[in-house]
């Protein structure tokens, strides 16, 4: 039962600390290997644990509860994983690591592009918002990223220049 929970509070640490990083434009560098943002993976295992540990500890009521809880944690992963309005794309290129997130949630696509910070972080270079009528490609030029949006009948270049 140790264990649960201090995987659990693992979890919640990484929440937190993904949360606060992302706030100053910053994410993980391994998430663009990931389709899934990190962020709601770990809160969704955190509330399983925490709902594995109630029902190894506890003969009454809470059972119930934490059985619709780990239930209820389980098709919201399943529902984050199917339904995923945020994507996750790693290029690399010419010695330029780059992180692209696109949200496909809003009206427009929100492109936010990231480069490496450190060894654990990346920070946000540049945010771009483009219009869901193109389809997108993406190629590193130079040390730049350029984004090529097309439609049916042209294409228009975009260069986000990286620091």
């Amino acid at each position: 039962m140790k264990k649960i929970t201090i995987i659990a509070l693992f979890f919640l640490i990484l929440f937190v600390l993904l949360i606060i990083a992302s706030s100053q434009g910053q994410i993980l560098r391994i998430q663009g290997w990931f389709s899934v943002s990190i962020i709601t993976i770990s809160f969704w295992v955190f509330v399983i644990l925490m709902c594995l540990r109630v029902i190894l500890s506890d003969a009454g009521f809470m059972k119930i509860g934490a059985i619709l809880g780990i239930v209820l944690a389980f098709f919201m992963l399943l529902l984050v994983m199917v339904n995923k309005p945020v994507t996750y794309q790693r290029i690399a290129s010419e010695g330029v690591e780059l992180i692209i997130e696109v949200d496909d949630s809003l009206d427009n696509r929100v492109v936010r592009v990231y480069s490496k910070g450190n060894m654990i972080f990346s920070d946000e270079v540049k945010s771009v918002y483009i219009s869901k009528h193109y389809t997108l490609t993406y190629e590193i030029t130079e040390g730049n990223l350029l984004i090529r949006k097309c439609t049916e009948y042209s294409c228009i270049d975009e260069l986000i220049v990286i620091d």
